[in-house]
């Protein structure tokens, strides 16, 4: 318990391990004393038999006993518990008792004890005259500490040992013996001069400090600081029956409760000056103080003079009270700065002067403000990352629509007959390389209509081997079904067959549009057409897809590369010549005349050799035209000079509603890094759960 105190534990803390061990030892070794058999009445068998009795009591005492100043003091304590524990048998055995004994092994303590207590100073001399009332000082004698049984009191005893040991049952075994046997007695008076040098060298008295009852580093807002003191105050007069109060507190007790809080940091910081001021005395002008002409008013709290006395203002506008740098004035100010709705640091600091002066108050009162959270979150700003590296997929020579990424649009109103309406929907499929699109119309954003038009689209255009999507509910149970099919076709060749033609499906993180931005681009390309065309009408769903056929056409012959006003440049590069390389969309003017013609396999051998050159032509000018400038798309004038967040960083997640306050705060614990070592996004812990967000919707509180 002692080492518990001396470590500040509260009561409902944890135990640090080596307490709880020696706590758990203690434990099982106290159910042995439970086989321990002590008689309470000692002279039952042995009444008439004995001619005299006598009671020897042993004292003993250590660091580990008594934790605190000297050695022999120590044994001055063990000296006056035995007095204390002879003073209560003389009286329980009055009458049976012809001598009593006290032994100890300390001889200085045998010194105190049998000389005269005014010789020694206050600490000493309290404890030995207690002890010279309690007993006679001819009554004590010296055993060696070997042979002293309090010995097991203060140094420890194992339980089972303490159970078969005799020498604590029965004393010494030259107590059982006659007088000649016990130890030979060397005390002797301390002469003047060793009185002296034990006085100048060992007694010392120890005077604790007074701990507060309250401490205001425990309190994180002002108003409840002073209620619980105010409490406080209340309990405490009532103890001294100098109230009778009850209900709630009056604005009378929460006054009072601030100017004792007002008057303590005044003390802890200005005591010097205080007294000096009581005195009459001017403060000395190296006092920090001291420009501000203070005084002590009639409540004991020190206040500026100033030189409004005459003006028509309340008395702690004419005269503040003084507040040092303490965590009261942070509460004060932080309080003010609430009031003011987290006004600026002209505001507050106007606010805290009406009843307060703090020195140097400005910047005392910027240092607060800038720890207020909601000013924190209000003005936090979202972490930066340079621009990422373009995936492999999107720079690497592959075949049309091998890797896509999928959208949907928002409802379209369409009639469906019987002058009803329903809502339906555009899926976009885009090629991440070729920038081809292919347009589907759904009937609704349920995994059954897209899984239909991912069929519909997979038979047209080929096999894909990538999907890019967000996460939409309708991709990710799509994406599960997709997985399920290896579960459900149990044939190995057919599980060959599907591995061979598998789809990879790959998510972007949540609410991080830009991560899509190649079919985002392409969204917009369909959307902003439709708002003008459509305008009000209501189209059949029959007519809905034929215009979206249509507009995927005019997509698909977009030029993706920069068209030239010289003549006798080549065309530009769209996506339909890497979907039908070295035709048109359109028929021939001659189609009839080459549909009638005979063409043998010398013709289609040549026609065949002709296409594979125009295709390579077609993806060298991809690399030339369109490839390389994407190098230069995206730069940053002044690259981002943050460090990249990392597991453990308190954020503020950006959410669906605009103000910040009300986001979620998360902790980093995981980091997703690119390609180039950039931290690109992070899951993170918040108390909805965890979640996977881009660092742009991460707003970092120390960075």
């Amino acid at each position: 318990m002692q080492e518990i105190w001396e470590r500040g534990l509260d009561w409902d803390s944890k135990l640090p391990e080596d307490l709880e061990s020696k706590w758990k030892k203690w434990c099982a070794e106290i159910e042995v004393l439970g086989e321990m058999k002590i008689e309470r009445c000692y002279f039952s068998r042995v009444v008439g038999k004995m001619d005299s009795v006598e009671v020897h009591i042993f004292s003993d005492a250590s660091i580990v006993a008594y934790g605190a100043v000297a050695y022999f003091r120590l044994e001055l304590m063990g000296a006056l518990i035995a007095a204390r524990l002879w003073k209560y048998l003389s009286k329980v055995f009055c009458g049976l008792v012809d001598g009593v004994f006290l032994w100890t092994d300390s001889e200085i303590c045998l010194c105190w004890i049998k000389g005269s207590a005014r010789e020694w100073k206050q600490f000493v001399s309290n404890r030995v005259l207690e002890i010279q009332d309690c007993t006679s000082p001819d009554r004590w004698k010296f055993c060696p500490g070997l042979e002293n049984p309090a010995d097991k009191l203060t140094r420890g005893e194992n339980s089972h040992t303490l159970l078969n040991d005799s020498v604590w049952w029965q004393g010494p075994v030259w107590l059982r013996g006659s007088r000649n046997q016990w130890p030979r007695q060397k005390f002797e008076r301390v002469t003047d001069e060793q009185k002296l040098e034990k006085l100048n060298t060992s007694v010392h008295a120890i005077l604790p400090q007074t701990e507060m009852i309250l401490d205001e580093n425990k309190f994180s807002n002002l108003r409840k600081l002073l209620r619980v003191t105010a409490w406080v105050k209340r309990f405490v007069a009532k103890l001294r029956k100098k109230t009778c109060e009850s209900g709630t507190l009056s604005a009378a007790e929460i006054k009072e409760a601030e100017e004792y809080w007002v008057r303590r940091v005044q003390l802890e910081n200005y005591c010097s000056d205080i007294h000096l001021l009581k005195k009459n005395k001017p403060v000395p002008p190296h006092s920090k103080i001291y420009s501000l002409v203070p005084y002590v008013d009639d409540r004991g709290i020190l206040r500026v003079k100033g030189r409004l006395e005459q003006a028509e203002l309340f008395h702690n506008e004419k005269h503040p009270a003084i507040l040092p740098k303490s965590k009261f004035t942070d509460l004060i100010i932080m309080s003010e700065h609430v009031k003011s709705f987290h006004s600026g640091v002209v505001s507050t600091l106007s606010r805290v002067r009406n009843n307060f002066w703090i020195p140097r108050g400005r910047q005392v009162v910027k240092k607060v403000i800038s720890e207020c959270l909601i000013c924190k979150k209000c003005a936090l700003k979202p972490a930066k990352q340079l621009t990422g590296q373009l995936p492999r997929d999107r720079v690497v020579e592959s075949p049309p629509f091998a890797v896509v990424g999928i959208d949907f649009t928002g409802a379209i109103t369409i009639k469906a007959g019987d002058q009803s309406c329903k809502k339906v929907y555009i899926a976009l499929f885009t090629c991440a390389v070729t920038r081809a699109v292919h347009i589907e119309v759904v009937s609704d954003m349920s995994v059954k209509s897209f899984i239909f038009a991912l069929r519909r689209f997979l038979s047209r255009r080929g096999g894909c081997k990538v999907i890019y999507s967000d996460n939409a509910k309708s991709f990710r149970c799509a994406c599960e079904i997709i997985k399920g099919f290896k579960k459900i076709i149990v044939d190995p060749s057919v599980q060959e067959f599907i591995s061979s033609k598998g789809v990879t499906w790959k998510f972007i993180p949540e609410r991080a549009p830009w991560w899509g931005g190649f079919w985002e681009r392409l969204m917009k390309s369909i959307k902003d057409p439709l708002r003008k065309i459509l305008g009000k009408a209501l189209l059949t769903f029959e007519e809905l897809t034929t215009i979206m056929t249509e507009l995927e056409c005019v997509l698909n012959n977009r030029p993706i590369t920069y068209e030239t006003n010289e003549l006798g440049e080549p065309r530009c590069l769209t996506p339909s010549q890497f979907l039908l390389p070295g035709r048109d969309n359109s028929l021939p003017e001659h189609f009839l005349e080459i549909f009638n013609k005979v063409v043998d396999r010398d013709i289609l051998t040549r026609r065949k050799l002709y296409q594979s050159r125009l295709l390579k032509q077609l993806w060298t000018k991809w690399k030339d035209q369109y490839l390389l400038q994407l190098r230069t798309a995206h730069n940053f004038t002044n690259p981002p000079s943050e460090r990249n967040l990392k597991s453990g960083d308190i954020v503020l997640v950006e959410g669906p509603k605009k103000s910040k306050l009300l986001w979620d705060m998360g902790v980093v614990e995981q980091v997703i890094v690119g390609r180039d070592g950039h931290v690109r996004a992070c899951i993170v812990r918040t108390p909805k759960g965890q979640l996977r967000r881009a660092v742009q919707l991460l707003y970092p509180f120390e960075i």
